[in-house]
Formats: C-alpha cells, structure tokens, sequence
C-alpha cells in the first residue's frame, strides 16, 4: 500500500473510519502510517507507540505487512530506536501493543497528544 504519502490528518481520518472494524488490516495502515509521520517529524516517543498501535492493530487481523509496508515500517523503526536508544523504544513500543483496540485509536487519534510525547530526555521517556 502507498498509505504512507497520506498526509497526518488523512491517515487518521482512515483510522477513525476503520476503528469500529478490530480486524481492519486498513486500520492498522493507517496507525502505520501515524507513525512514520510522527517519526519523519522527529516525534520519536510518539512514533515508538503508534508502531505498537499498528502492530497491535495488524496482530488482530491474522496477516503480516504487505512487503512495501514492512520496508518502510522497519526504517522508521529504526530511526526511532537510534533517537531513543532500544529501552525507551521498547518501553513506547510495548505501550501501543499492549493497547486495547478502542484505546489505542484514541490514543492515536489525540489531537493533544500528552501520552504519546514523552519527554524531551529519552531517558525521561514514558512507558
């Protein structure tokens, strides 16, 4: 899928449309693409929890990322972990996977976004 050029605001109109469907693999794009957003704006902490979100997401539908996602999705990852360091990662990570599936669209879509900022010190990051 090409869900990655999307703007923030269309990936999460799509994830707004697609929540109420737990098993939506286009639900799951849309947090996947939440996240590279968030990580090519330097938003490293909240990237780390939408890829949680989006791999909590995908977990409920049964199928793995389409090939071009995967790429894309381990870059950002990637870049994430190197601005973070791995335990703050993980920890961000962990806080999307571990989301229910209505908790972890609200707390994609935040317009204030609190929980998914962390702080400025990686080590000060929030799980």
């Amino acid at each position: 899928m090409m869900l990655r050029r999307l703007g923030e605001d269309a990936y999460g109109q799509v994830l707004a449309d697609h929540h109420s469907v737990i098993r939506s693999a286009l639900a799951a794009a849309a947090a996947l693409g939440l996240a590279c957003v968030a990580g090519d704006q330097g938003e490293w902490h909240r990237a780390g929890t939408l890829h949680g979100i989006a791999q909590g997401l995908l977990d409920r539908t049964g199928t793995s990322w389409e090939e071009f996602d995967a790429r894309f999705r381990q870059e950002s990852i990637d870049q994430a972990r190197a601005h973070l360091g791995d335990a703050p990662f993980d920890r961000a990570y962990a806080q999307g996977v571990g989301l229910s599936p209505d908790d972890a669209v609200s707390l994609a879509l935040q317009q204030d976004r609190p929980a998914l900022c962390g702080t400025s010190s990686p080590a000060g990051a929030r799980r």
